[in-house]
């Protein structure tokens, strides 16, 4: 009997485990329909947001960069994170993005070779 009972406190042990990471899931499920149901409403009430990650920085565009950062790898100037999107109410922007843009690392120039 007393084995039999640990091995019930073994499967129990084994079961409350398992039972944290399935009700987490079941949590990121749940979660994720309300807020693709929040972004469906505000789309239908004319409401547009814009993330502008990874996309091509260029001055003109109407952001606000809170830095620059230089950043290996990159061709060009880029959007590496967006802080704050930007926002439209049908159609007019009622919030401004803010941003950090990263640059690329410019490489040391070699002078003369040598001969």
């Amino acid at each position: 009997a007393a084995a039999a009972g640990a091995a019930a406190g073994a499967g129990s042990a084994v079961r409350a485990d398992a039972g944290p990471v399935g009700a987490r899931a079941a949590d990121t499920r749940r979660l994720q329909r309300q807020l693709d149901s929040l972004w469906s409403t505000l789309g239908a009430a004319g409401v547009e947001v814009q993330d502008h990650d990874r996309v091509p920085y260029d001055s003109g565009l109407d952001l606000q960069v809170l830095e620059f950062q230089r950043t290996a790898g990159l061709t060009g100037e880029t959007v590496l994170e967006t802080l704050r999107p930007t926002v439209y109410l049908h159609g007019q922007r009622v919030q401004t993005g803010e941003v950090v843009v990263g640059t690329p690392v410019e490489e040391p120039s070699s002078g003369p070779e040598e001969r």
